[in-house]
């Protein structure tokens, strides 16, 4: 019997950065994800496909880029008080590093497959807690609201330490996702942040709560679907977070690209410094944006909204 689990990546539309001191930001799963395949083992070992790389537990000897997930299976077994062997098979079609939440996605699966091979059906909130061991593994103090994204699923408002806010859109939206093919790491891009808030600490404060006053306005707008508003606020936080230092001229040549292509707004997602761009356009030119902006980046699709959040089932060997 194998256990799988499916967990999507995820957009920052609003907020990134600023939630980490207690903003609320704006955030929505795509419709691309991890899968996690689980059975139980006589020990626990881990094999990941896209890194080709894999790790026995009961050694010393884990590769570092496997130890989130390692820490994933670890803290669901002692909080489940189980003795016995998982062995995790995971695959995602996140590009890694992209700013879409690949590590958040990978724990969220992990931990919900980990606990069906081994015969326990876990509460949401249960796999987030869980799931967020290894979030602090990558990122050393990160807001949570990569890991509630994917393990909810929709759009949400997230405001750290509070439970999230599910919306409802009137229609359905579509973003264009382009990344650049540049991997950054998180943890130092928000150490840049956190450098510029010691400088600058209380005009950071207000850009604080400035970034919650704007990432509900684009909530509203985008549950009403007034995609020109909510284009305006996204080319809004895309000037603010390059002006912290956080952008760099791959990023900023696709937001030009794309508004000159007739996008309403666009912006850097994530922690930046490479990652990606999401695009927000009119649905009959979702297909004409992913195309011109294919030319200038490592890939670029469309994420129409809403995406469920993890998901789990059984299947027979």
């Amino acid at each position: 019997m194998e256990a799988y689990a499916y967990a999507p990546g995820k957009i920052i539309i609003c907020g990134e950065h600023f939630v980490v001191y207690g903003a609320t930001a704006l955030a929505a799963a795509i419709n691309r994800g991890t899968t996690a395949i689980a059975e139980t083992s006589p020990t626990t070992t881990i094999y990941s496909k896209n890194l080709e790389m894999q790790a026995d537990l009961s050694t010393n000897k884990i590769p570092e880029k496997l130890k989130p997930l390692a820490a994933a299976i670890s803290s669901t077994k002692e909080y489940l008080n189980e003795k016995r062997g998982v062995k995790l098979t995971i695959q995602s079609n996140i590009p890694p590093r992209s700013g879409l939440g690949s590590s958040s996605s990978s724990a969220v699966a992990t931990v919900a497959a980990t606990a069906l091979a081994l015969g326990h059906k876990l509460s949401l909130d249960e796999v987030i807690e869980l799931a967020m061991s290894a979030e602090r593994l990558v990122h050393r103090s990160p807001s949570g609201v990569d890991v509630q994204v994917s393990a909810r699923g929709g759009l949400l408002l997230f405001k750290k330490g509070a439970k999230p806010q599910t919306l409802t859109l009137s229609k359905n939206v579509s973003f264009v996702v382009a990344c650049t093919g540049i991997e950054r790491k998180t943890s130092d891009l928000i150490e840049r942040v956190k450098v510029w808030r010691e400088e600058n600490p209380s005009l950071f404060n207000s850009l604080v709560e400035s970034s919650t006053v704007m990432s509900h306005c684009c909530a509203d707008a985008l549950c009403l679907s007034d995609l020109k508003r909510a284009g305006a606020i996204l080319n809004f936080f895309h000037a603010t977070l390059s002006w912290l230092g956080i952008s760099i001229k791959e990023i900023d040549r696709i937001v030009e690209a794309a508004l000159s292509s007739s996008a309403y707004g666009a912006k850097l997602t994530g922690a930046g410094g490479g990652g990606s761009v999401i695009i927000l356009c009119s649905e009959d030119k979702v297909d004409n944006v992913v195309k011109e902006i294919s030319s200038i980046s490592s890939e670029a699709f469309a994420t129409p909204l809403p995406n469920s959040g993890v998901k789990t089932w059984i299947q027979k060997s």
